[in-house]
């Protein structure tokens, strides 16, 4: 923020010490200059099955995670709206990934330091710890998905990103801490 004002360092502090009312102000204020429905833009929703298995339909309860789109946006506009990994930039097939993993870690939930711009395919395998980043932002490939290098979709999405160093984000870098956490956690 070398050309910021005082009261722009003023607001960027206020985000980087409280992301979650900070992000809560954000989308409220986004939804009112969408003119949107609060319901209409929320993207990221978690389905529960109900009880009942016994017809081909059944009713489903939906826990919607609040304030998940202020992540997405900060992370994918962060990265371009590009997948760090593959370069993908069809935005419907994007994900704001958390590095450190959303029930575990509510303080850091909207922080977009804690997100990756992930294509669908590579954001299920970092969310399993199939893939991880090293040190140095390379991709680093499990043996589980290493040991199908022989099929060519899993050539296409994995091999041929084998230690190559991620597109890192204009803003909001990952925290190297929360890497780490990740990498603790990979299946090699």
């Amino acid at each position: 923020m070398g050309h910021g004002s005082k009261r722009d360092r003023e607001v960027w502090d206020r985000f980087q010490d409280d992301w979650e009312s900070m992000g809560d102000k954000s989308e409220r204020r986004f939804e009112e200059l969408m003119g949107a429905d609060a319901d209409e833009l929320h993207l990221d929703s978690i389905e529960e099955e109900a009880a009942d298995f016994t017809g081909t339909e059944a009713e489903a309860r939906t826990m919607q995670r609040r304030k998940q789109e202020f992540f997405r946006r900060a992370v994918l506009t962060s990265y371009d709206n590009r997948c760090c990994v593959t370069g993908n930039p069809i935005t419907q097939l994007l994900v704001a990934s958390h590095i450190l993993p959303w029930k575990e870690f509510p303080r850091e939930r909207l922080n977009p330091a804690n997100g990756l711009s992930l294509a669908r395919t590579q954001d299920a395998a970092f969310d399993r710890h199939l893939i991880t980043l090293d040190e140095d932002f390379r991709l680093v490939v499990s043996r589980s998905i290493s040991d199908h290098f022989d099929s060519e979709t899993v050539r296409d999405n994995f091999q041929r990103f084998e230690w190559r160093r991620i597109t890192l984000p204009n803003r909001f870098r990952p925290k190297a801490e929360f890497l780490e956490y990740h990498r603790n956690r990979f299946m090699a």
